[in-house]
């Protein structure tokens, strides 16, 4: 007889094994390991957006550290209108946050983050634009932010332009056009 433990266990496994196959179905050529990879230096290239941005603009974080903000204070600083953040949003900004607080490097990040996050603003993204091709699905995460503070951007990237971040970063990768 399995144990609780065993059966949402098993649950966990699956859910994140369909959700795979949907971000690479998004990704096509992307194999989930790679897919993985370009996830890990996409929350990587964001977050050293974040803390750019942060020590480059010490006026809109209260004169704080990277490391001693707080979380509120850090999306407040950013222009971030929590009535337009979305759950996807909120959960990518904090895994930015979580890294910033405890001084985690660039590389333990790429060789560490798994995806979650990034997958589940990946599938958002899809589902919001297959709804309203309208919508400018760089924004849908974060809603629009009211400061546009500068930071050397990766590819002409924004900070808050997660999905234009994942492409050019995919693309440098892996030459996928």
């Amino acid at each position: 007889m399995k144990t609780i433990k065993q059966v949402v266990t098993m649950m966990v496994v699956i859910i994140f094994m369909m959700t795979s196959v949907n971000v690479s179905a998004q990704t096509k050529e992307l194999t989930p390991k790679q897919t993985e990879e370009v996830a890990a230096l996409v929350i990587a290239s964001f977050t050293d957006d974040i803390e750019k941005i942060i020590l480059e603009n010490p006026e809109l974080f209260n004169n704080n550290s990277p490391s001693k903000l707080s979380f509120l204070d850090m999306k407040k600083g950013l222009g971030i209108d929590t009535k337009g953040l979305t759950k996807a949003g909120n959960d990518l900004l904090k895994v930015a946050y979580l890294y910033l607080q405890e001084g985690t490097n660039r590389k333990d990040i790429i060789k560490n983050y798994k995806g979650k996050e990034v997958e589940n603003a990946l599938i958002y993204i899809q589902n919001i634009h297959a709804k309203n091709k309208g919508v400018n699905e760089n924004e849908i995460l974060f809603g629009v932010p009211s400061t546009d503070v500068t930071t050397k951007r990766i590819g002409g990237c924004k900070w808050w332009q997660f999905r234009c971040k994942w492409r050019y970063i995919k693309n440098q990768i892996f030459h996928t056009y």
